[in-house]
């Protein structure tokens, strides 16, 4: 085999392997964004639940600190849901940038699929996190 061609499909599996991260790297931010979602809506339930207890014995001043932690929460939730939201968009990016330097047919199936633009989705998944984070932090409020 020629130099050439070994140079050609080392450059080949580098693009394969650089575009293969750039999605591992947005599945697991995904991941993150999930766990740390569900992490903070779950004890925030959890405070809601005890708030309506009629049998509660705890002092309300824990109560509000508790309340205001959770709401504090519920909000670093949402900005990390925009954060990792804008952290897969370059990735996404970097993806769509190798593609179009070293497979661009294949780029060029993939843009022809047309996908929903999270800009203009009111159901988008960050958004949606955005909502319930912000519901919860509502009837948090309200409790």
């Amino acid at each position: 085999m020629s130099n050439r061609q070994e140079d050609k499909e080392q450059e080949y599996e580098n693009f394969r392997a650089y575009h293969s991260l750039q999605y591992d790297r947005m599945d697991k931010l995904e991941s993150r964004r999930e766990v740390f979602s569900s992490l903070v809506l779950t004890a925030s339930l959890g405070l809601i639940t005890f708030a309506f207890t009629k049998d509660s014995q705890i002092n309300i001043v824990i109560l509000i600190a508790l309340a205001v932690t959770m709401i504090f929460a519920n909000w670093i939730a949402i900005k990390f849901a925009e954060r990792t939201y804008k952290l897969f968009k370059m990735h996404q990016n970097r993806a769509e940038e190798a593609r179009n330097v070293y497979a661009p047919k294949l780029n060029e199936i993939n843009n022809k699929v047309g996908k929903p633009d999270a800009k203009t989705d009111w159901l988008s998944r960050p958004k949606l996190y955005g909502y319930l984070h912000g519901i919860t932090m509502g009837v948090i409020a309200l409790a």
